[in-house]
């Protein structure tokens, strides 16, 4: 059985985003980080200075770009990211189930480096987006403190022991795991977003 990390809990932005008058007709996400084992995705729109998050997706760059000024936490996450040994995809993707907003995937190792691939729904403001991208960086995070994912089966395990089993499942076939830690992030980035820019 495939194991998905982070249903449901990126829902708590669309309440949030509701709560502030936006519409979050669709905002509700599930960023799930799926296991897969392939080959590194193709860098895309990737630049020079962000060689370990390589952001595929004209849109979110922006959102970065954006969210970076304001957020301490995003900062951070990107930080970790750029001196660890794993290298995150943010791509873009509409196709993903409308329940879901995000989801994040071991994708492999190579040449001393491991690979994960953040997919993304578009949101529909600026902070959603900008926190559930911080959620899904605190996962890549949590590989990177952990060295021992180096394959499918010990990117399974390790969700198994530091998350818990949430009660949405992505497909019948796959579990589906959170932590606390991704959720604490991508609340702090939209608390930091919302109070620095309001």
């Amino acid at each position: 059985m495939a194991v998905a990390i982070c249903a449901v809990v990126c829902q708590l932005y669309a309440v949030a985003e509701a709560q502030h008058g936006d519409n979050p007709a669709d905002h509700a996400s599930e960023p799930a980080t799926r296991s897969t084992d392939s080959h590194p995705p193709a860098a895309g729109i990737t630049a020079p200075t962000d060689p370990h998050v390589r952001i595929e997706d004209a849109h979110m760059r922006r959102v970065i770009d954006y969210a970076v000024d304001f957020s301490p936490t995003l900062r951070e996450l990107l930080g970790r990211l750029e001196h660890s040994d794993v290298v995150a995809y943010i791509r873009c993707d509409m196709s993903i189930a409308s329940s879901t907003s995000g989801n994040l995937s071991f994708v492999g190792h190579a040449g001393g480096l491991r690979y994960v691939l953040i997919r993304l729904r578009h949101l529909g403001s600026k902070p959603a987006q900008a926190a559930l991208i911080g959620h899904e960086l605190r996962h890549a995070v949590e590989i990177a403190d952990a060295p021992s994912v180096i394959d499918v089966a010990t990117f399974d395990a390790e969700y198994a022991r530091i998350g818990f089993i949430t009660a949405r499942q992505m497909e019948h076939t796959v579990r589906s795991y959170e932590t606390m830690n991704a959720v604490h992030a991508g609340d702090q980035i939209r608390h930091e977003l919302r109070q620095n820019t309001e």
